[in-house]
């Protein structure tokens, strides 16, 4: 097992591009606990929302995806579980298909 590494862009990005990079490290196919933590450890701004209109923090995209590693990780971050995105939806919202991420949501106040 390789140990995880830094995205270039939250390396040497802009604070957009490393807000970015973070949010993007919890999409589908990035299921990286340890890429997240090692993230939020390098001071990741673990309640930032995207600014692409729709507001989507890390933990929204997490609790979408049901990473429920990553989503307790976030909250145990201080991950704001009741932040909203553009339309009003909590990460709550986007856990519905997922029973284990809606628990971990509702357990930390959501």
């Amino acid at each position: 097992m390789t140990a995880p590494q830094l995205p270039e862009a939250f390396i040497n990005g802009t604070p957009e591009e490393r807000r970015r990079a973070f949010v993007h490290s919890v999409e589908p196919q990035n299921d990286n606990y340890d890429t997240v933590a090692l993230m939020l450890a390098h001071r990741a701004e673990v309640n930032w929302q995207n600014e692409n209109g729709y507001g989507l923090s890390a933990c929204h995209w997490a609790s979408y995806y049901g990473h429920l590693n990553v989503i307790q990780l976030l909250i145990t971050s201080r991950a704001d579980v009741n932040l909203q995105d553009a339309d009003g939806w909590t990460p709550l919202h986007f856990a519905t298909d997922h029973v284990d991420a809606a628990s971990a949501l509702v357990q930390a106040r959501a």
